[in-house]
């Protein structure tokens, strides 16, 4: 009687350990599921000049897509933005994502903040995939300013004694955005129209020489505003050389900034203008 219950024993132990082993080798090739991380979850655009992009530019940043699970992560879906001021952007992207994502893998999203007046502008993006319940939420974020522009790459050439015309123009602004001189004085026989931003008028031959400091801003109807410093001196340097001094130094690098040149010519020492961009928003 034990001999047959040891049998019964043994054979239900064989049983028993079979089906243990069965059921781990199953756990073991069961990889796990699909699950998509977004790094970051949050986009908060910026430019060169600082925390801010300006009124009638773009700048696109990145995100990363990646697949944490075992199992490929399939029908990927990424949405529209909620806010026509951000869009897919992808032409300089080698990693683009697609539908299919496989695990461990990561992919490239590019997002593009396009600002067309000042404030501040936010929006989503929502990513979905096959299994998901709820879908991923990408968070966009941006700030604008109004842009203050001038001829970029070009010469103002005021001749001395010689009428002469150049102008100044806003980007962004609601409402009106009038053209003020903001701080210092324009060299003799200049002005500033306040609604064209034209800078006109006849610099006498005696102005030649002299230094001059001053400041343009533009305020739309929403409070938000901009300014540009610029510091005239006598100078017989030429373009690309020289530097930029406003209130935070002098810097050296003359790629970092755009730069306005107003000469006035009597066949020898000429006036010229630096200018930088200083930006300046309402921060309500």
């Amino acid at each position: 009687m034990s001999t047959k219950c040891d049998m019964m024993m043994s054979r239900v132990f064989v049983v028993l350990l079979f089906l243990v082993i069965c059921s781990r080798t199953t756990l073991a090739e069961k990889p796990t599921p699909a699950n998509l991380v977004l790094s970051p979850s949050e986009l908060e655009f910026s430019s060169l000049l600082g925390a801010f992009v300006e009124a009638g530019t773009s700048v696109t940043s990145y995100v990363t897509l990646r697949n944490t699970g075992k199992s490929p992560a399939t029908n990927i879906v990424i949405g529209v933005p909620t806010s026509e001021l951000f869009r897919r952007n992808d032409t300089y992207n080698n990693k683009p994502c697609s539908a299919k994502l496989a695990g461990g893998a990561s992919c490239i999203l590019g997002v593009q903040f396009s600002p067309t007046q000042a404030g501040t502008f936010s929006g989503e993006i929502p990513v979905s995939y096959s299994g998901l319940k709820v879908p991923l939420t990408l968070a966009l974020w941006g700030k604008s300013v109004l842009q203050l522009k001038s001829p970029i790459g070009t010469t103002w050439n005021f001749i001395a004694g010689k009428e002469s015309y150049s102008k100044l123009s806003a980007v962004g602004c609601v409402g009106s955005c009038p053209f003020v001189l903001s701080s210092g004085s324009l060299p003799p026989g200049l002005s500033i129209n306040s609604l064209t931003g034209s800078i006109s008028g006849t610099v006498p031959e005696s102005s030649v020489g002299s230094v001059y400091s001053f400041s343009i801003s533009i305020t739309d109807s929403l409070g938000f505003s901009s300014e540009m410093v610029l510091a005239v001196s006598s100078s017989t340097a030429r373009r690309g050389e020289g530097k930029i001094s406003h209130a935070q130094g002098t810097a050296q690098r003359r790629d970092c900034c755009k730069t306005l040149y107003i000469q006035v010519q009597e066949w020898g020492p000429e006036l010229e203008v630096q200018g930088i961009r200083a930006s300046s928003n309402n921060e309500s």
